[in-house]
């Protein structure tokens, strides 16, 4: 299976190295061989026409929607339904495809109240608050560009220019985006293989794409998303949760781009050659073709098998960081070996767990020393975060579009079951104004995002003091607990069933009626 990976998205200009026997192609057209310095440059591009849509609820159940759409146009809104992701069908294993229900704008404020009927009667996902838009091209954008080469010069017109690498080569791509949005954000070059794809988005400028077999990528993947000195155990589990979730999201997270997911942190971190040991390329072979299933009326359906780096202590539920509609096995529950749900806590008891030094959880690695590679890592169990008052505004202003002048104080209001802000008061001299959920709360207090949500606030003064456990969301896999189990001697298995209870492993090759071997 083939997957492309979008990993430079908005430019005017490409560089990059190929190697001797390259190939540039045109519409499946071979237009000449390539070797050496390339440098792709936008001459003149029309951005794509068509509108951005806002979404509503999303489903595989097509007839379900076309229901609410009806009635709502009877009401007098304008909506559309589209076809959002292709979903995984091999008669085996499957990922239902998923239709969007959208909203044009002027009818967003009179659907308000259709939104929440249909949710709760129907428990579909949906998205809470501001609601996300969709771009839907009606005409794709396009462009010239000029290719200078080393022994010449082209002009071209996108879309459709593909360059084709010799088996076992690479190209070294300049200034690739690294940590796009977060703290970490630099630009570096790095090596692909296979076939790279030169696309446009949907403003008329360049990217790029790497397309190359799943297992060729998920060596990378496996490795990029922690290290190659991780535990093998630790390596295999990182597998099949990606493989699981390229399966299970292609096409939701980036609907109409050119490519199946991202490279960068907003998808799963995909690094090309660079990531790639020995150790990587024996993890994906020993999990050949599994995936992580949850049983979905008989047949084993492929799980979004989300991820982050460090739960804090506490995995968080599924419902608490994105849309509201529970997810089965992406549950909230204790991260240390007996596991189970965590207990419900007031204010002064988050506070004061924040303050615990609780040895067992797994992703305690304030007594543990990580794997090379890993060291960025380090003390994320518990970290704390200072301020002035001035600049926390500053950060709220900036990420949230609030008008006021002084921050007065900041309210905790409502926390999911790992303790991770869901709603918070921000309190000026302008008035009271809420925020959720935990992705917007972060962003809100730093210049790109703060660790986690799981947080506590104290003032000194005119000093704002957060205190904080974990790194990341929160859902699914904790992956510095789950190297930790690798490392105490857990199976993957192990470590997929602790994070993802309810599930079970099957494979590409196992028969699609069997519930497959328990994680």
């Amino acid at each position: 299976m083939r997957v492309t990976i979008g990993f430079i998205h908005d430019r005017n200009r490409l560089k990059l190295d190929l190697p001797p026997g390259s190939r540039l192609f045109r519409q499946g057209e071979l237009l000449r061989p390539l070797s050496g310095r390339l440098e792709i440059r936008l001459l003149e591009s029309r951005p794509a026409r068509g509108r951005n849509l806002f979404k509503l609820l999303e489903s595989p159940r097509q007839e379900w929607l076309e229901r609410i759409a009806d009635d709502l146009t009877r009401k007098g809104h304008a909506c559309r339904l589209l076809p959002f992701a292709p979903g995984y069908d091999d008669g085996r294993v499957f990922v239902p495809s998923t239709w969007l229900l959208a909203l044009e704008k002027r009818s967003l404020d009179g659907a308000e109240l259709d939104r929440h009927q249909a949710t709760s009667r129907h428990g579909d996902l949906w998205h809470q608050g501001s609601l996300p838009d969709v771009f839907q091209a009606e005409k794709p954008a396009e462009a010239r560009v000029r290719l200078n080469l080393e022994d010449g010069v082209l002009e071209e017109a996108l879309p459709g220019l593909q360059i084709d690498l010799p088996p076992g080569e690479c190209a070294e791509v300049d200034e690739v985006e690294i940590g796009i949005g977060f703290h970490w954000e630099h630009r570096r070059p790095l090596r692909y293989p296979d076939r790279l794809r030169i696309f446009l988005n949907h403003e008329g400028r360049l990217g790029l794409a790497n397309e190359l077999e799943l297992d060729h990528y998920l060596c990378s993947v496996n490795s990029s998303e922690m290290t190659a000195d991780c535990p093998p155990e630790l390596l295999k589990a990182q597998t099949i949760a990606a493989r699981s979730t390229l399966l299970a999201t292609r096409g939701r997270h980036h609907f109409g781009e050119a490519f199946d997911i991202c490279a960068d942190d907003h998808c799963q971190c995909y690094r090309g050659e660079e990531t790639i040991a020995e150790a990587s390329r024996l993890a994906v072979s020993e999990a050949a073709g599994m995936l992580l299933c949850h049983d979905l009326d008989g047949k084993a359906a492929v799980c979004d098998a989300r991820y982050s780096k460090s739960c804090g202590g506490i995995v968080e539920a599924y419902e608490n960081v994105w849309e509201d509609t529970p997810v089965g096995y992406m549950t909230a529950l204790c991260d240390t070996p007996t596991g189970g749900r965590p207990p419900s806590r007031g204010e002064d008891e988050w506070r004061a767990f924040l303050e615990e030094d609780e040895r067992e959880a797994w992703c305690n690695t304030d007594h543990d020393s990580l794997p090379a590679g890993l060291e960025h890592c380090e003390g994320l169990y518990r970290w704390q975060v200072r301020m002035s008052r001035e600049e926390a505004a500053g950060h709220i202003r900036r990420a949230c579009g609030l008008d006021f002048e002084t921050l007065l104080d900041l309210e905790p209001v409502e926390r999911g079951a790992s303790g991770r802000l869901i709603r918070l008061d921000v309190l000026t001299d302008r008035g009271r104004f809420r925020i959720g959920k935990e992705l917007v709360i972060r962003k809100a207090l730093s210049e790109s995002h703060l660790y986690s949500a799981l947080i506590a606030f104290d003032w000194e003064g005119d000093t704002l003091v957060i205190r904080g456990k974990g790194w990341g969301h929160g859902v699914g896999m904790c992956q510095l607990g789950a190297t930790r189990m690798a490392a105490a001697g857990h199976s993957a298995a192990r470590i997929l069933e602790h994070y993802y209870p309810g599930t079970f492993l099957s494979t590409m090759e196992a028969a699609s009626n069997q519930t497959g071997k328990r994680a």
